[in-house]
């Protein structure tokens, strides 16, 4: 008796069996097939989401991060910080944005106030019109002007004093 095993591919053995006589040949195939293998699921590493938690993952956008191992949606920075980076682990990662800016929650970068409003301070989510009787000429600005003397201002959020009558 002869006996063979080779493997015509990865996932299948192949055994012969050749009979002696050449009146009794017998062949018998018998294919081994091993039993389907599930994917492994491998999980979302930190900085990387998807719908379930595992790979294939995205990328956390900017402005967002991810701090653990198999998560499902990226979590936005806070207002008043941003992120520019992507794939981000940590909620340090965001950084507040600096006096003269402001930034809305999930923010890859500040935005500058405009004239008319100032931040006086860093990690503002928003600017502040300048009061009556003051104005901010500039975008970015930390602060608001008084108007000068003989000028005059009687609405909030301006960029300019009127002269007096």
């Amino acid at each position: 008796m002869v006996t063979s095993i080779a493997a015509r591919r990865p996932s299948a053995v192949h055994l012969i069996v050749l009979g002696l006589s050449a009146v009794a040949v017998g062949l018998v195939l018998l294919v081994l097939r091993p039993a389907p293998v599930l994917a492994e699921e491998v999980a979302c590493v930190p900085g990387t989401f998807s719908a379930d938690g595992n790979a294939p993952c995205t990328d956390a956008p900017a402005g967002t991060f991810v701090a653990v191992e198999g998560a499902t949606e990226a979590s936005l920075c806070a207002a008043g910080t941003f992120n520019a980076a992507t794939a981000s682990t940590a909620s340090t990662a965001c950084t507040p944005v600096p006096a003269g800016s402001f930034s809305a929650a999930g923010a890859a970068s500040g935005t500058l106030c405009a004239a008319g409003t100032f931040s006086a301070s860093a990690g503002s989510p928003s600017c502040t019109p300048a009061l009556a009787g003051r104005f901010v000429a500039t975008t970015g600005a930390t602060s608001a002007t008084a108007c000068a003397v003989g000028t005059f201002q009687p609405d909030a959020g301006k960029s300019s004093c009127i002269p007096a009558p």
